[in-house]
């Protein structure tokens, strides 16, 4: 669970996107977020397989991000029932911080289009979202 709950941390920050003006024209993380893949960098390149959280049979794991800094976290048990996690999250540039019950979490974007987000945490753990 802990594993989870770190996956999602990562996700909320990396979705995080603010409406100020400056952001006008480029994609937001406002929205849900499915996980697709995760992996690393290895040898200079991005090695990237299905993410492991998903139960099989059941909806895949999200993170939902708000216009108003609120970020959570759903994963899915092996009966396919959904457990929430809420938190806030802020976005600065391509980074995003998410703090779920006083823990911070930092992401750096590498991707973000209208339906692909791309994060990367201070460890190196790549994690792939799809809309």
């Amino acid at each position: 669970m802990k594993t989870k709950l770190f996956l999602l941390a990562v996700i909320t920050v990396l979705l995080f996107n603010s409406c100020s003006s400056d952001d006008s024209g480029s994609p937001s993380i406002v929205g849900v977020w499915k996980y697709n893949r995760q992996g690393s960098v290895v040898g200079g390149e991005e090695v990237l397989t299905p993410y492991s959280g998903n139960e099989a049979g059941c909806d895949k794991d999200k993170s939902q991000f708000t216009n108003d800094g609120v970020v959570t976290e759903t994963y899915f048990t092996s009966l396919c029932e959904a457990v929430d996690h809420s938190g806030t999250y802020t976005k600065s540039g391509n980074t995003i911080v998410t703090t779920f019950n006083g823990n911070s979490f930092t992401f750096t974007i590498l991707q973000l289009t209208s339906t692909l987000l791309k994060v990367q945490n201070a460890q190196g753990d790549i994690l792939e979202f799809i809309k």
